[in-house]
């Protein structure tokens, strides 16, 4: 079995850093060769003295290669864009990402008054991106005994039981990041995909049986799929 997890990556664009002229402008390079989900978080603070008429742009405060991005909940009132902090903006489908690596560019816009352009500072930037890529994980755990065995295994290097069971019923795995599909028996014990110790499931599932359509562990009396809806 191959398990799949998520490795997650911070990536910092700015750290308390001074900005003058907008807009303010990065290149981060990304060289995943898949991405799950990025996350972005920022902090703007233009709450300085002698720039009292310095906000963010709220008509496109944030751009990301050519792409504007809409920032939730952000207030129209210029007096409450000198200092913005947001956390946790889904911004996965505007960046690319690539094993040679691509180069992606933000840029952060905000209005300045005239009278305050002269100035070495206008404001300070922190942003930072959390990067979640599947990472995968050769690894299969034994149904009885919990050991890990190689993917090519055929019988536990533990228990020397086989790897390869089967079942006339089935049942979901307790871990709820796993959720993988494992025979319902008394003698298993383990999650061959997680490894994560199944309490009690010979001896209070015992009362599922398996969709004839799509495999899904319902109800032994179940007239109908909970999951796809068909006739058993």
């Amino acid at each position: 079995m191959t398990l799949c997890i998520l490795a997650k990556a911070t990536h910092e664009i700015w750290k308390n850093e001074r900005i003058r002229m907008p807009p303010a402008k990065r290149v981060v390079v990304f060289k995943y060769p898949e991405v799950e989900r990025i996350l972005l978080n920022f902090t703007a603070d233009f709450a300085i003295p002698g720039s009292p008429k310095t906000y963010l742009d709220p008509v496109k405060p944030l751009v990301i290669n050519n792409k504007p991005v809409k920032i939730p909940d952000l207030a129209s009132d210029p007096t409450t864009l000198r200092m913005v902090e947001k956390s946790g903006i889904d911004v996965t489908p505007f960046f690319q990402s690539s094993e040679k690596g691509s180069e992606n560019v933000i840029e952060v816009n905000y209005i300045v008054d005239r009278t305050a352009m002269i100035r070495m500072e206008l404001g300070r930037l922190t942003m930072s991106l959390e990067v979640n890529t599947p990472e995968k994980i050769v690894a299969r755990y034994c149904f009885f005994c919990g050991a890990s065995n190689k993917l090519d295994a055929t019988y536990c290097s533990r228990c020397a039981k086989r790897l390869e069971v089967g079942g006339a019923q089935t049942t979901v795995c307790s871990n709820r990041n796993c959720q993988a599909t494992i025979p319902l028996r008394s003698d298993i014990r383990f999650c061959d995909k997680c490894g994560t110790l199944q309490e009690g499931v010979g001896e209070q599932k015992t009362n599922m049986k398996q969709c004839v359509k799509c495999g899904s562990s319902i109800e032994a009396d179940a007239k109908f799929c909970s999951k796809c809806g068909a006739v058993q």
